[in-house]
């Protein structure tokens, strides 16, 4: 095998990069028929060994197997999957344009028709794949590209689900982008083609308004948002496409469209629907008359000066004469004035003239001092608050790189960026977002270091964001399936149970499942052996974890039957 140089790769000569995030793409030739690639090759980090580097590597030669045995007009074609000196690339069609993402930040929200043309595009790609038994798993405007003459092309299969073979994606590990992720992705659970579908809703909802619909100054707070708060209509957009919208949202995957071609024929439909319906126009009757009956239709008549009566007679005088004048009143009579007399005596002077002027000079200097005083105060404040407003707007800088390092899956360098903003001197809402975003980092950061086989490193980064809040739902289901990897179940156990008491976060709820599927087993375990007591505790924990969760309904059910017998 031949080694590689800087600007070779393959038979490929390199002229640029264009883009770097998990991978680096470059600008490519292939001198054997002069075609133009984009070459994607993996970036491999150095403290990554054993069984998570092999699956790093095969999770990258998936993305190549994904979208290589999908031929669609709408889909990115792969030509050639390879390895040369221990650098592995993918050869794949090179896409002028710019992508969704690059549209929206340029040109605001989309028009409806267009915005419509891209969805459309996009779900018949979809529909494609998932024909083929491809779930893509990262639908956002930065994986669509926007072709020149209209023609849009999805990109990205890096970490797609293909359905029919074995999942190298462990039960309850989370990919995807935060804002663009299923309720049912974000917790971790199997997915199919409608998480794909609901991603598309935001993407279709983000091209309408140029903004995304469940937002929050941290990670936890838009998967929070996304998992709990009703999808938002799109504004300024027709009825109908809201209602689409608004459907392809649904938390619940069996309220969605159940397929990408029932979404399309629903947004087909929507684009034939008028965009508003205008105001009738304005009907006129001859001589003002009504056809319905009833008095003559036309302007007012001017109001009466004489409410409730009928006008003067003509002639008649209002006061002052003239015509239409009232008639005169009769004047009051003359009467003298009473007549009486008051001695004056002026009151003596409470203060002396000497005493005056120092009460006035004392006053003064009262007034004078407090007014300086709160000058002061007012002063100082307002240079703290511009110091903290100064200091926020800075730290919003760092907030947005670790945000783009975040949806790039960079958890080290979205821990760095968040920790020179909290360095700063904040506001406390700002600092408590960004202490929030931190956690969020090193959870996913340890998530991921647990999934790629290395249990030992993810615990450590756990305890790092439970350094911050040592009740942290996230962070503390994270320690637990660390645990519970290294065979330490005991452990696992204690802090699922932790965990559990923030049900409000992904890790909370995750933290649930994991307990009442532990305790299912258990109770399932000890019904066959014959000890229904055992049993019944167990259902009885599941119901205490999760009241009203569907195993939760099951367990009761088991409850139930067993008392009975």
């Amino acid at each position: 095998m031949s080694h590689s140089s800087s600007n070779t790769l393959g038979r490929y000569e390199i002229i640029r990069e264009i883009a770097r995030s998990n991978d680096i793409v470059y600008e490519a030739v292939d001198p054997s028929i002069g075609r133009r690639v984009a070459l994607k090759e993996l970036q491999m980090p150095a403290n990554l060994v054993g069984s998570a580097k092999r699956e790093r590597i095969e999770r990258f030669y998936r993305e190549a197997k994904a979208a290589g045995h999908l031929t669609h007009p709408n889909i990115v074609t792969i030509y050639e999957v390879g390895e040369e000196a221990g650098r592995h690339f993918i050869a794949m069609e090179f896409l002028e344009g710019q992508t969704l993402q690059d549209t929206i930040e340029i040109r605001g929200a989309l028009p409806p028709q267009e915005a419509i043309d891209v969805a459309l595009q996009v779900l018949d790609a979809l529909g494609y794949a998932h024909t083929n038994g491809v779930i893509h798993r990262d639908i956002k405007p930065a994986n669509i590209q926007m072709l020149p003459g209209g023609r849009v092309k999805l990109t990205d299969f890096g970490i797609a689900r293909i359905t029919a073979e074995p999942s190298i994606t462990a039960s309850g590990q989370i990919f995807g982008t935060p804002s663009y992720m299923s309720p049912e992705q974000i917790a971790g659970k199997d997915i199919d083609a409608r998480s794909d579908l609901f991603s598309v809703g935001v993407v279709l909802y983000e091209a309408l308004t140029a903004a995304k619909p469940f937002t929050g100054d941290s990670v936890v707070t838009i998967t929070y948002n996304i998992m709990n708060l009703p999808s938002p209509r799109p504004a300024g957009v027709p009825e109908a496409l809201a209602d689409v919208v608004v459907k392809a949202m649904e938390k619940d995957p069996a309220r969605r469209f159940q397929s990408a071609r029932e979404f399309s024929d629903a947004l087909k439909v929507a684009l034939a629907q008028p965009s508003a319906s205008a105001p009738p126009p304005p009907i006129f009757f001859p001589h003002g008359q009504s056809p319905y009956g009833g008095p003559p239709v036309g302007p007012p008549s001017a109001p009466s000066p004489f409410p409730g009566s009928s006008p003067p007679p003509a002639g008649s005088q209002a006061p002052g004469g003239g015509p239409g004048a009232f008639p005169s009143q009769t004047p009051a009579p003359n009467l003298p004035p009473p007549s009486f007399q008051r001695t004056y005596r002026p009151p003596r002077p409470l203060l002396t003239q000497t005493q005056k002027a120092t009460l006035l000079t004392t006053f003064l200097a009262v007034v004078t001092g407090a007014l300086l005083l709160l000058a002061i105060y007012g002063v100082v404040r307002a240079y703290d608050n511009y110091q903290m407003q100064q200091s926020d707007t800075q730290a919003n800088s760092y907030i947005q790189k670790g945000n783009e390092n975040m949806d790039s899956r960079r958890y080290d360098q979205a821990v760095e960026q968040y920790s020179k903003a909290l360095q700063l001197d904040l506001t406390p809402a700002t600092h408590d977002s960004v202490v929030r975003s931190i956690i969020a980092a090193y959870a996913m950061w340890a998530n991921d270091m647990i999934d790629r086989g290395n249990p030992g490193y993810g615990l450590t980064l756990a305890n790092k964001a439970l350094e911050y809040n040592n009740d942290s739902g996230d962070a503390l289901y994270v320690a637990g399936r660390a645990y519970y990897r290294t065979g330490q179940l005991a452990q696992a156990l204690t802090y699922w149970e932790r965990a559990a008491g923030d049900p409000s976060s992904s890790g909370g709820k995750a933290a649930i499942d994991s307990l009442q599927q532990y305790y299912w087993n258990q109770a399932a375990s000890a019904q066959d052996s014959g000890d229904l007591q055992s049993a019944v505790k167990a259902w009885q924990r599941i119901v205490q974890i999760g009241p009203g969760t569907d195993l939760a309904r099951r367990a009761q059910d088991q409850i139930d039957q067993a008392m009975l017998r």
